[in-house]
């Protein structure tokens, strides 16, 4: 009898405290004790040159302390590889189903990652920000390149905040959220998850946005015929998520309006709601065919910098 493939995720660790908490996120996953885990690390070597320089004493001293730096931060690497393990092993993993894969950096952090995550993995794991990354900002430029570039796979974020029970789910009624709700019933059905399905309609009555000049009028005959709209797209995930094993006892829904901003009521509802992960599709019904990433995704991202953010293709 054949054995069944296991599917494969893909971790990235570079060595930073942060980084670290990545591996304690996807501990408390507990799909994942079913797949493979490859913790994975583009090791970023001194460059070849620097070696060819070791020709007069000054130099000699500062290529000897730049090897020493090396060996001491591949060691500092290897060390953190075994503490991802040992979380991982302590939280239930199987030893057989973890791997280690610390890669000299061949064309670039990132595209080295790219090119990994195309090997057959079904999702990847990682943070918004790494070892290089500025304080100020709340995106790496490495995690900013995954998310621009890889959109065959799901990416999910780990945030702050541990996963915990709840999931809050963006609908719109869009073959991104389709394929949102889709993984997240796949891959999270049959642990007792609780499951938040979320519409948002921006105004209502007497809505006055602050991007406009002047107040926007906007008729209850509009707002009745979006707020009946909304019911029916909610009413269809519900559905989805039943068809695919989800207990209906575990999903709730909500409409949300009177809004100027459909991310801001998301991450405000993933806070009072006490959802710890936000997921959506990666374009939603607003987005064009040129940007890889719709301005709802993006912002999402940005704003709910706290909570875990999965983005599915």
């Amino acid at each position: 009898m054949a054995t069944k493939t296991k599917n494969k995720a893909l971790i990235t660790l570079d060595g930073s405290k942060r980084s670290l908490q990545t591996a304690v996120y996807a501990s408390r996953l507990r799909p994942l004790q079913d797949m493979e885990i490859n913790l994975f690390h583009v090791f970023d070597t001194i460059p070849d040159n620097y070696w060819d320089l070791d020709f007069n004493n000054q130099v000699i001293r500062s290529t000897g302390q730049l090897r020493a730096w090396e060996a001491q931060w591949k060691k500092n690497i290897q060390d953190q590889m075994i503490q991802a393990q040992k979380i991982m092993l302590a939280a239930g993993f199987k030893s057989e189903n973890i791997k280690v894969t610390i890669q000299n950096r061949k064309k670039g952090i990132a595209r080295d990652i790219i090119k990994e995550a195309k090997q057959g993995y079904q999702l990847l794991i990682t943070r918004r920000r790494g070892m290089g990354a500025i304080r100020s900002l709340i995106v790496g430029s490495v995690t900013a390149k995954l998310l621009d570039t890889l959109s065959a796979i799901p990416i999910l974020l780990a945030g702050q905040q541990p996963p915990g029970n709840k999931f809050l789910l963006a609908i719109d009624g869009s073959e991104g959220a389709k394929r949102a709700l889709d993984f997240a019933a796949t891959f999270l059905n049959g642990y007792g998850y609780q499951f938040g399905l979320v519409h948002v309609i921006r105004g209502g009555a007497n809505f006055i946005s602050s991007d406009m000049p002047m107040p926007l009028f906007i008729p209850e005959s509009y707002m009745q015929e979006a707020l009946d709209n909304s019911q029916g797209i909610l009413q269809t995930a519900k559905q989805q998520l039943i068809a695919a094993g989800i207990k209906k006892q575990h999903i709730s829904t909500k409409t949300i309006t009177g809004v100027t901003s459909r991310t801001a009521a998301i991450v405000e509802e993933a806070k009072t709601g006490e959802y710890g992960t936000i997921v959506l599709g990666r374009r939603g019904l607003s987005s064009t065919k040129e940007f890889v990433m719709g301005r709802v995704a993006k912002k999402i991202i940005y704003l709910g910098r706290k909570h875990s953010v999965w983005i599915i293709s």
